[in-house]
């Protein structure tokens, strides 16, 4: 039988031990080629990048036109902050995929020398390795800990996708009632021109003063100004809808004629459904997880030692026993006191949000209720007068009796009442897209991958 010296052996342990060891590599980031990346990203290429993993009737593609549809999923794809929320589920994973590892064994070598100069064999050499068994149960705990966060970082993400969704939904509401409003204008606009051109006949036969052609010029010049207006409002919500899609605003991207989204809000809300709230009880499980950990951390692991060692040229075999640590003193008071404390913090977290959410919910119901009260007066009470006072104007006008003020304040009236038509639209379709973001996806949807 062939015996190594101890020192040959621990030596050769150690090398073997590094050489096993993961190498560190640099990684740096090339931000001209991630902003060239981003740029590249045409309709085309977007379209063959995305895959949705939903059956649609309609095929994707963003070359003809983006839609409703196109948009939320284009949207999960390519939004730079989704993608960072799900790159940092990897942190968690990572950890609980290597939670329950071993503690490293240690390597120890020891020497002595005898200064007696009548020994022969004065050195006294020995090397031990020594590792713990965990009798704790900490390992076990700490992978619940990892586990626990792994799943708090999945409802972050699906909160992070809820949210994204529901601000697709209300930009692209937005960009829809600004396409109507828009519209609306220019009517108000070409209805005015059309008075205004005939001006020179009527001032001729005595039925306009000029002080009545520069209230038409003055009404039209108003308008024209909210026209701008309503025209920049509508170039900057596309902007922050191409924001939310993570595309690059050089490119000629287009949509389809936006249309108000559907709403999906229940009349029975389910509350514990709400992303925030998902979050919230997520997070208290990583409290519960965390407390299981500090107290699992006051029990002792056995240590074990088994080693070699040389004396007088004699071979010794070496063990050793212990356990580590003894509750004595100790026994991780101060991190069970902090992890308990955590954990009451976070279920009266939890109790303050349910409650907020209650009121939040109720309170957008009856927002909902009194704007859609408002609109429905105004279209079943305030616009037939409107209609009806500018019918009656033109009828004057054609038997000769035109009356240029009261056409151009029905005029007026009309653009009014209707701009204040879609005002409320507006309100209330952001209060009914509130309460679908309050109440949470119907159904837990999957991860869409990194692309």
């Amino acid at each position: 039988m062939i015996f190594f010296h101890p020192r040959f052996l621990g030596g050769a342990c150690v090398a073997a031990l590094l050489g096993s060891c993961a190498q560190y590599r640099a990684q740096p980031i090339d931000v001209q080629a991630v902003q060239q990346a981003w740029q590249q990203r045409g309709a085309h290429r977007a379209t063959t990048q995305v895959q949705p993993q939903h059956h649609s009737p309609q095929p994707y593609d963003l070359t003809d036109g983006i839609s409703l549809a196109e948009a939320e999923t284009t949207a999960l794809f390519f939004n730079p902050s989704i993608r960072a929320t799900r790159l940092q589920l990897g942190i968690p994973t990572a950890e609980a995929q290597h939670a329950q590892l071993w503690e490293d064994p240690e390597l120890e070598i020891d020497g002595a020398r005898i200064l007696e100069s009548a020994v022969d064999k004065p050195w006294i050499l020995g090397s031990s390795l020594s590792f713990s068994i965990p009798l704790s149960g900490r390992l076990q705990a700490r992978k619940h800990l990892a586990e626990a966060r792994t799943s708090a970082q999945e409802e972050a993400i699906l909160g992070a996708e809820w949210a994204l969704l529901s601000n697709v939904r209300q930009t692209w509401a937005q960009l829809a009632i600004q396409d109507l409003r828009i519209a609306r204008q220019g009517a108000a606009i070409q209805e005015l021109q059309s008075v205004i051109a005939i001006s020179p006949q009527l001032k001729a036969a005595q039925a306009m003063t000029v002080v009545d052609e520069r209230l038409l010029l003055i009404q039209q010049k108003l308008i024209e100004n909210e026209l701008q207006n309503s025209q920049t409002q509508q170039t900057q919500q596309r902007l922050l809808l191409l924001s939310y899609l993570g595309l690059h605003p050089e490119h000629n991207w287009t949509f389809e004629q936006a249309s108000i989204p559907e709403q999906t809000a229940t009349e029975q809300p389910i509350l514990l459904n709400n992303p925030n709230m998902r979050i919230m009880l997520a997070a208290y499980q990583v409290a519960e997880r965390q407390l299981e950990l500090e107290v699992r951390k006051q029990y002792p692991d056995l240590r074990i030692g088994l080693g070699l060692g040389s004396e007088e040229n004699e071979t010794r075999a070496l063990f050793g026993l212990g356990l580590l640590p003894l509750p004595v003193w100790n026994s991780n008071k101060q991190g069970i006191a902090t992890s308990t404390v955590e954990r009451t913090v976070a279920g009266a977290a939890i109790e303050t949000a349910l409650q907020e959410l209650t009121y939040t919910y109720i309170s957008a119901q009856e927002k909902v209720q009194d704007t859609q009260q408002q609109l429905t007066f105004l279209t079943e009470h305030i616009v037939p007068l409107v209609q009806q006072q500018i019918a009656d104007a033109h009828s004057l006008a054609s038997l000769g009796q035109l009356d240029v003020f009261i056409l151009v304040d029905a005029l007026q009236r009309s653009y009014e009442v209707e701009m204040k038509r879609l005002e409320t639209l507006a309100h209330l379709v952001n209060a009914q897209l509130t309460l679908d973001a309050l109440q949470g996806p119907p159904a837990v949807q999957a991860n869409t991958p990194v692309q």
